[in-house]
């Protein structure tokens, strides 16, 4: 049970963060140039872990010297993230995180976890994965609603 606490606790924190990560892109809007945007948040995010690196143990050039080259596989995959937010946020509104999250879960959990690290998929880990397809599946179902009372009401408003 004490794993699971920490589980627990961790994916609240992260949760927060991306609560607040996604205020932000979806108050921002399109902005005019979106890399600088996200590269604004980005040089506030190092700042900040700048502030709080001294909290932990290792040296910056020790931690560069033996996770470099995972370092920039991180940034790349941070940057390809971030503009997808970008937009997906800017454009379609916070709601649509649902879609990201269920997609991300799918392709985290077994592509990475699984495929990649070999780690251990059970069949309750299963279950949740077709959930999150039954999920998807519903949330698109559900967005079909929505356009088409957008679109209805479109059509009345010019009539």
């Amino acid at each position: 049970m004490k794993p699971l606490v920490g589980i627990l606790a961790f994916a609240v924190l992260a949760s927060l963060g991306n609560a607040i990560f996604v205020y932000g892109n979806r108050k921002a809007g399109d902005a005019a140039n979106p890399f600088i945007y996200i590269m604004g948040g980005l040089i506030v995010a190092a700042v900040l872990l700048g502030l709080l690196s001294p909290l932990m143990p290792g040296s910056a050039s020790e931690t560069i010297r033996r996770q470099g080259v995972w370092m920039v596989v991180t940034g790349v995959g941070t940057v390809i993230t971030f503009v997808g937010f970008f937009y997906l946020f800017g454009r379609y509104g916070a709601a649509q995180y649902a879609v990201y999250a269920m997609l991300s879960l799918i392709v985290t959990s077994i592509g990475v976890g699984a495929v990649i690290f070999k780690e251990q998929v059970n069949l309750w880990h299963g279950g949740a994965i077709l959930f999150a397809l039954i999920s998807l599946g519903l949330f698109f179902k559900g967005q079909q609603v929505v356009v088409k009372k957008q679109d209805q009401t479109q059509v009345s408003e010019t009539q």
